[in-house]
């Protein structure tokens, strides 16, 4: 008989900010908002709520917060680097070297755009 207390599975994240600036996005997340290589993403507050917005479907030039894929070319998971947008949840949060969520999985307006919440799972 197993002991079921003793089970190690853990919740997954589904976006990850470090502090080096990277932050890592699972796929679930990028099919939610349909993220592909050149859009554009965004994290913002509303009523001490963070949410991950789609800003812009990237077709040409270069932009802040551009998704790059890291496995395979569509539907995969995906990586952003932005100093800028990690140092500033890991401030609202109060964490110091990362921080993880995992999503309502529940698509939203917000603003005009397309919108995921976002839930802490883990910091350090």
């Amino acid at each position: 008989m197993r002991n079921l207390s003793q089970c190690t599975h853990k919740r997954l994240h589904d976006i990850k900010f470090h502090k080096n600036g990277n932050i890592d996005i699972c796929q679930s997340l990028s099919k939610l908002l349909d993220l592909r290589a050149g859009d554009v993403i965004d994290v913002v507050e509303d009523n001490e709520q963070l949410y991950i917005i789609k800003r812009y479907n990237g077709k040409a030039g270069r932009h802040r917060n551009m998704i790059h894929p890291t496995y395979g070319k569509t539907y995969g998971h995906c990586r952003v680097y932005s100093k800028e947008m990690c140092t500033n949840v890991l401030e609202v949060k109060n964490a110091t070297q990362y921080i993880s969520f995992f999503t309502s999985h529940e698509v939203v307006e917000l603003y005009g755009y397309k919108a995921v919440s976002l839930i802490p799972l883990s910091w350090k």
